[in-house]
């Protein structure tokens, strides 16, 4: 299962094609099942949350922000 999660990694950080992970990892087609069970599932949305709420009470804020900021300008595209 590492190898399998390392091959994920290794396309999201290299930004290649499935079909073009390096031999040494287990075939392509079995990576991207994986990739695909995982993020139909949301695990890797629970991941992130997790790790979102770590790093704000590592650096002592709540785990949970209490309010958000949307920016609605919207660009003209002029100059």
């Amino acid at each position: 299962m590492r190898e399998i999660v390392n091959g994920i990694f290794y396309v999201m950080r290299a930004g290649c094609a499935w079909r073009l992970l390096p031999t040494d990892f287990p075939p392509w087609g079995t990576i991207y099942r994986w990739f695909a069970t995982f993020r139909d599932d949301g695990r890797f949305e629970a991941i992130n949350h997790t790790l979102v709420m770590a790093d704000r009470e590592r650096v002592g804020r709540e785990a949970s922000p209490t309010g958000a900021i949307i920016d609605s300008h919207a660009s003209t595209g002029s100059a």
